[in-house]
């Protein structure tokens, strides 16, 4: 009996252990591959058509027979500013050679239409529906802004069975005197729901240049804050991205960002923080990264104007979900190195390598053109 018992026993383990003698494993359940949504945001800097518009002051970018330039220009009361547009000359040629520079600068860094590009530094529908049938987008929303020069923000995309557009919002940012003497650009707020099960809003920010205090910015990053607030007082599982050029460096104070859109019940974190902190990504491939997306020529320095937000619940590590490891500030093509040139100057004869190769609104070349003084910066989302 108890050989009986042994041989059974060895029969069962052999039975067990059949498959891997044949070099098969066990049946697994194959894992969905995650798909991923691509976000992009740039400011392409001064995208404006050649027309004027009325109760705008953009006749920088107008030919110069325009009737009523040369008047207006002499208006201007900075010199450099004036003399600028005195000279301008920016006539359908030198529109049509801006949208190819746009698209130019997005092929030379990646190889796919990104499914949603956040647009800072355009002018009205006009532009945003020419650059949208140049790039190969069918569907895209519009801020229409009180800003002086006519500047909007936009958000370009393509809706597939999975990316559905449902609805769309604009924030007045008024909630200071300043506003009522320089008005600056809306937010922009878009809502998608993505595969048919999860919310996210994109909102598209243009804060106020440095000209204005740190605490003008901030203002403005309330207006932010109270509007995506509002959308986690209704939806709790609501994703949250803020994009675009909140124009804001390490001295402003008070500090927009960690007085204001990173603090309180429901932070928003800093998608490039993310990136430097991960352990997804190698040290050496951290110190790749640009020192910043725009390059400040007078001071010689760096900044990181143009950013992502994202709420908690984009790295929760359930659905949607942040792909830190992806972050990206494009340069591919588009940088020139940057020699300082004003004799006397503390800085003559600095060189700077790979900062952005910026536009040339005077150009009738592809080659001379340049692409903005900004960097575009790219990220994904998975799913």
């Amino acid at each position: 009996m108890k050989k009986h018992k042994y041989l059974g026993f060895f029969s069962l383990l052999g039975l067990l252990w059949l498959p891997v003698a044949f070099g098969k494993t066990a049946a697994i359940a194959p894992q969905p591959a995650k798909k991923s949504l691509h976000i992009v945001s740039y400011n392409v800097e001064n995208l404006f058509d050649n027309e004027h518009d009325n109760g705008k002051n953009d006749w920088e970018f107008t030919p110069k027979s325009t009737t009523g330039k040369i008047a207006a220009c002499r208006k201007i009361k900075n010199a450099y500013y004036r003399k600028s547009c005195l000279k301008s000359d920016w006539h359908k040629s030198r529109y049509e050679i801006k949208l190819e520079k746009i698209k130019e600068a997005l092929l030379h860094n990646t190889q796919t239409l990104p499914d949603m590009l956040a647009l800072v530094e355009i002018e009205n529908k006009s532009v945003v529906q020419d650059l949208a049938a140049h790039l190969g987008y069918h569907s895209f929303h519009l801020s229409k802004s009180p800003d002086a020069r006519g500047i909007d923000v936009a958000l370009l995309y393509n809706e597939t069975k999975d990316l559905k557009n449902i609805g769309k919002a604009e924030y007045l940012v008024d909630n200071d005197i300043h506003f009522k003497k320089k008005p600056t650009r809306n937010i922009l707020e878009v809502l998608f729901q993505v595969a048919g099960k999860y919310t996210l809003s994109v909102f598209v920010n243009h804060w106020p240049s440095q000209s204005s205090s740190g605490a003008v910015r901030s203002k403005t990053a309330m207006v932010a804050k109270e509007a995506y607030l509002a959308r986690l007082i209704k939806n709790p599982q609501h994703h949250i991205l803020l994009t675009g050029d909140f124009n804001t460096i390490d001295a402003d104070h008070p500090h927009p960002f960690k007085t204001v859109v990173t603090a309180g019940e429901h932070p928003l974190q800093d998608v490039r923080d993310l990136y430097l902190a991960t352990d997804r990504v190698s040290e050496e491939e951290k110190k790749q990264l640009p020192l910043g997306t725009y390059f400040y020529t007078r001071n010689m320095v760096w900044n990181n104007l143009d950013r992502f937000f994202v709420n908690n619940r984009l790295k929760d590590g359930n659905g949607l979900e942040l792909q830190a490891p992806s972050f990206k500030i494009y340069t591919k093509g588009i940088t020139k190195d940057f020699r300082y040139d004003r004799p006397g100057e503390f800085h003559f004869g600095s060189v700077i390598t790979k900062t952005p190769k910026r536009y040339n609104h005077r150009a009738d070349s592809l080659q001379e053109a340049g692409f903005s003084d900004h960097f575009p910066i790219s990220v994904k989302l998975s799913y």
